[in-house]
């Protein structure tokens, strides 16, 4: 195993009943503000806007790996996925999702990632 390497923190949470859903530039908002919050270097940015109340989809390319982050307004949730390397600090990324679209309720799943089970 490589001495440099150390597992990876992967949050993936769901935001149910905050918003809005489906504003393209608090989601872009968001994504920046969330990269920046961990500690992570932006590489890209693409946000897709499905139309008509369809949601919003977006994604942030990081350095050290990633934030996605997916709406669906004709649910009430927002799916948000950071996976950062490193020292980012995940939380705090989520943390930004949360202080902007203060949601009702959320679920969120922390897995350590690269383990390996040798």
């Amino acid at each position: 195993m490589n001495d440099q390497f150390r597992p990876s923190l992967h949050l993936l949470a769901d935001f149910w009943d905050g918003g809005p859903l489906d504003d393209v530039a608090l989601m872009e908002r968001a994504l920046v503000e969330a990269t920046a919050a961990c500690g992570a270097r932006l590489l890209h940015l693409k946000l897709h806007d499905f139309g008509a109340g369809g949601g919003i989809t977006g994604f942030a390319l990081l350095a050290e790996s990633h934030i996605s982050a997916h709406s669906w307004p004709e649910l009430g949730l927002l799916a948000v996925d950071v996976f950062v390397c490193g020292q980012s600090e995940a939380d705090k990324a989520l943390a930004v999702f949360r202080r902007l679209y203060r949601p009702a309720r959320e679920s969120v799943i922390r897995a350590l990632r690269g383990m390996d089970p040798a």
